[in-house]
């Protein structure tokens, strides 16, 4: 094969090169994963940290450019986790996957994870500034100190 033949045939990536999600992907289209396996590997390349709180375990995910935090068992974490599956393969994972996604999870982060959070609803108090959630579309919180409110 010729230098000029072998440039228009280009690189073959090995899957470790390819983005975290591309690499799921391409192990479940190659069958080396199970549905179950993509949807764990997925929920945990596109969260941003689980953790511990007195609700349960709950998981910090970006909805629309906005962190949430998430209990694991509550129907928006299986909902964002199926729209993930979706987003990546335009196909919807079957149920049974994503209720042993879920219990695989909170088995692994309740015996591996001791990030412990501490978690308010609508008011929170922290160093020395009250914050209350307006529990509106925008996620707006209003941040009330003594020198002023914003």
């Amino acid at each position: 094969m010729s230098e000029q033949q072998r440039h228009r045939v280009g690189t073959v990536k090995s899957i470790e090169e390819l983005p975290k999600k591309e690499q799921i992907k391409a192990l479940y289209e190659q069958k080396e994963i199970t549905q179950t396996k993509a949807l764990i590997d997925l929920a945990y390349a596109t969260t941003e940290e689980f953790f511990k709180c007195d609700l349960g375990m709950a998981a910090t995910i970006n909805i629309h450019g906005i962190q949430k935090n998430i209990l694991l068992e509550d129907l928006m974490f299986s909902r964002w986790l199926v729209n993930q599956y979706y987003s990546l393969f335009q196909d919807s994972p079957k149920s049974s996957a994503v209720k042993d996604t879920i219990n695989t999870i909170l088995s692994i982060e309740e015996f591996e994870n001791h990030n412990y959070r501490e978690v308010f609803i609508r008011i929170a108090y922290h160093e020395d500034k009250v914050y209350i959630d307006l529990t509106n579309e925008a996620s707006e919180v209003v941040e009330i100190s003594k020198e002023h409110s914003r």
